[in-house]
């Protein structure tokens, strides 16, 4: 074992969100098609090691998005992968379309905090007709940017 200190970043943005992360400092991890399948075939045979049906199942999924121009652009970072791998976790399926991808992983994440409880609990169920609108606002916006 080596005696060294080590962090380690993950992000879905290659140099965080205003380029504060140094490109001398971390390495940028870009997946084409195949290693995204490899990638995916790692993750869902570690997740679920005595379910063979249902990584099957999952890497179908994100084979079939790989061969979808509009959706094969999500599978381009580890963690976009991940992301989409929790959204078959939750709905079985993968929405065809970004925006049908974005509103799916919205509920996972907002179903996930509600269930943290305390005090984010109490903010989003006092605002929650305010957040999905802008939700919505907000995916439909970035879908047509998209497109």
């Amino acid at each position: 074992m080596a005696d060294a200190d080590l962090m380690v970043v993950l992000t879905s943005r290659s140099l965080g969100y205003n380029d504060e992360i140094s490109s001398d400092l971390c390495e940028r991890i870009d997946l084409d098609s195949s290693e995204a399948v490899r990638y995916t075939n790692k993750v869902v045979t570690t997740r679920y090691p005595l379910d063979v049906a249902w990584q099957e199942q999952v890497l179908q999924l994100l084979e079939a998005t790989t061969r979808r121009p509009a959706q094969r652009g999500l599978l381009r970072r580890p963690l976009q992968v991940m992301i989409l791998i929790l959204i078959v976790d939750s709905s079985q399926r993968l929405e065809p379309d970004r925006y049908g991808l974005f509103s799916t992983y919205f509920e996972l994440a907002f179903k996930r905090e509600l269930r943290k409880g305390g005090r984010l609990q109490l903010v989003l169920d006092r605002f929650e007709a305010v957040i999905r609108a802008l939700h919505s606002r907000i995916g439909f916006n970035l879908h047509a940017c998209s497109e």
